[in-house]
Parts: structure tokens; C-alpha cells; sequence
């Protein structure tokens, strides 16, 4: 999760969030990614939905603890780079709102 974990470190670090905040989120993300060990670009929604009812159905977590895990996932999904999706709305946009000399200045 290198990449991964230390723009979601800044991110937050960015943010105003405290080292203790930071620790944990990045504890419980690193959780989740392992839970399905694939890499953290390939997580989408099903997987949060399978992960959460892990979390209270197998490893019957403490409501504060599942609130930190939900938490940190929002964080890193918001925040997870999706180079492809965000390229191409990145493209689309500037091609409609700007013309390439305005976007080289």
C-alpha cells in the first residue's frame, strides 16, 4: 500500500488532521486493503459493504471502532488516486472549457 499510504498520510496530514487520527485511519485502511489483498485501486463499494459486515457479523467490532473503520475508508476512497477515471473527466473539462493555448499559459 506504499503509494497509497503516504498520499493518504498527507492528505490528511494536509487536512489539519492529529499524528494519533492520522495512525489510525491509516491502521484500519490498511486493514481493509489486506482483508482483500488486492491492490487499494481495485477496491470499489461492494467490497466496503462486504468489509463493514465482516467487521460486525465475524469481528464483532465495537460501534466506536466500526465508526473509525467507515471513517478512514471514506477518507482513502475519496481521496484514493483513480488515474484513469480522473484524467478523462480532467480531459473532458478542460476540452470544454478551455482551448489548449489556454491551458499551456
Amino acid at each position: 500500500m506504499g503509494r497509497f499510504r503516504e498520499k493518504m498520510d498527507r492528505d490528511m496530514q494536509i487536512r489539519g488532521y492529529s499524528t494519533s487520527t492520522r495512525d489510525i485511519y491509516l491502521r484500519c485502511v490498511r486493514d481493509f486493503v489486506k482483508y482483500f489483498m488486492v491492490r487499494p485501486d481495485r477496491l470499489n463499494q461492494e467490497d466496503i459493504n462486504r468489509y463493514q459486515q465482516y467487521l460486525i457479523e465475524e469481528k464483532k467490532v465495537s460501534v466506536p471502532y466500526f465508526n473509525q473503520a467507515v471513517s478512514a475508508i471514506r477518507f482513502f476512497m475519496i481521496m484514493k488516486p483513480c488515474s484513469r477515471c480522473l484524467c478523462a473527466l480532467l480531459e473532458q473539462t478542460l476540452h470544454s472549457a478551455l482551448s489548449v493555448e489556454q491551458v499551456i499559459l
